[in-house]
């Protein structure tokens, strides 16, 4: 997981929705160009984000099975 230092807007074209994932805690997916961002904690000091290229996830379905990613591709 990387520290985010980007904003993310919710209210933008790249929000994709607010979710859960499979340990429950709720995250926003936005999709940035080629990349699904997934953002935990937004808007506050504990906020971290998680991207992947697209193109990776589809080459590699398998290995994203059970992860929030494979949601949006």
């Amino acid at each position: 997981m990387i520290k985010n230092t980007k904003k993310y807007d919710k209210s933008s074209e790249s929000f994709l929705e607010t979710s859960v994932d499979f340990a429950n805690n709720t995250y926003e997916a936005f999709k940035i160009d080629d990349e699904i961002h997934i953002v935990y904690n937004i808007g506050t000091e504990k906020e971290y984000v998680t991207t992947k290229k697209i193109s990776k996830i589809i080459n590699y379905m398998d290995d994203y099975l059970w992860t929030p990613y494979i949601k949006y591709v």
